[in-house]
């Protein structure tokens, strides 16, 4: 009767070595036979870690549902790639392995994305407007129980991230750096022109290269990373407020959840509610969730929406990988 329910057991997660956040992003940039061999690295890395979690508790695992590491997602083209091999982990620890959500709904002519609003809409039952603040941050708006609309609304912390970078910094902790900077208003109007350029329904890295990081490369000579942290943050919670329900009551999580100046600009921005849940909610919702998508695609029932993801049909999407 869709009357789920879910608990977590235990959670953990690993930070990448130097090394790896030196490939993952690089990645992007590379060709044929390197993404291959770095595909079969990183899947049997993955092996590694999945194998030390598993030896911390005492339980059997039925699968492993795997999002994996996007590379590439150009759905208007007519393909997405995440690296992590569901074939390579599945012999390394002897555990079938779901992977691979998106090809289908691509294929169907689907944008691959958003494949959250399913689990929201039967996990988190006691809410209706949910936002994600990860790399980009992403919206879905549920009414009487029927996802009305999910989208993506602009890049967050991989921009955030990417100026602290300039500084030897992985983040900007509290968003403190932030809170010391002035907007820069020339930056700020030029940044929310830009969201008048392109479809915000499935934002990709494509286009933060494309059109973000230029602009306000443009900047960086003229003016501190805090100038610009501060900007940028001006430019999310405004495009934020701009695309939410107003007066909605809306539940935050992903890694900018953490992000104390961030929430606060959101909070004066916004004119609804903004709920934090509890940590391991904010760190652990996506993950959730696609261990339910993995769930739905193992007993076969369908796990994408047509009325957010566009494609012409509904499928039970997911590639399984049997030991």
């Amino acid at each position: 009767n869709n009357n789920w329910q879910f608990d977590v057991l235990k959670t953990q997660t690993f930070a990448y070595s130097h090394e790896w956040k030196n490939l993952l992003n690089n990645a992007f940039y590379l060709k044929g036979e390197e993404i291959i061999n770095l595909n079969f690295r990183y899947s049997h890395y993955l092996s590694d870690l999945i194998r030390e979690f598993l030896s911390t508790i005492n339980t059997n695992v039925d699968f492993i549902s795997m999002h994996g590491h996007t590379i590439w997602h150009n759905p208007a083209a007519g393909y997405t790639y995440q690296l992590g091999h569901g074939g390579v982990i599945a012999s390394d620890t002897s555990i079938p392995v779901i992977c691979d959500f998106r090809s289908q709904d691509v294929g169907l002519g689907g944008e691959g994305a958003p494949l959250v609003p399913i689990g929201e809409k039967y996990l988190f039952t006691d809410y209706s407007v949910f936002l994600n603040l990860g790399g980009f941050s992403n919206a879905t708006i549920i009414e009487n129980g029927e996802i009305i609309s999910a989208f993506d609304i602009c890049p967050v912390n991989i921009i955030l991230n990417y100026l602290t970078q300039k500084i030897n910094l992985s983040y900007d902790k509290n968003g403190e750096l932030a809170r010391n900077g002035l907007i820069i208003d020339d930056l700020l109007t030029s940044l929310l022109t830009i969201n008048d350029t392109f479809d915000n329904h499935s934002l990709c890295r494509e286009i933060v290269e494309k059109e973000f990081i230029p602009l306000i490369n443009k900047y960086a000579d003229q003016f501190t990373i805090n100038d610009l942290l501060r900007t940028f943050v001006e430019y999310v919670t405004v495009t934020i407020s701009s695309k939410l329900p107003q007066n909605g009551r809306v539940l935050v999580s992903g890694g900018g959840a953490h992000n104390n100046f961030l929430i606060k600009k959101l909070s004066e921005n916004y004119e609804g509610e903004i709920i934090l849940p509890s940590r391991e909610i904010i760190d652990y919702k996506e993950a959730i969730i696609f261990a339910f998508l993995g769930l739905l695609r193992w007993i076969g029932l369908p796990n994408t929406s047509t009325k957010v993801t566009h494609s012409a049909k509904e499928s039970c999407s997911g590639a399984i990988y049997l030991p």
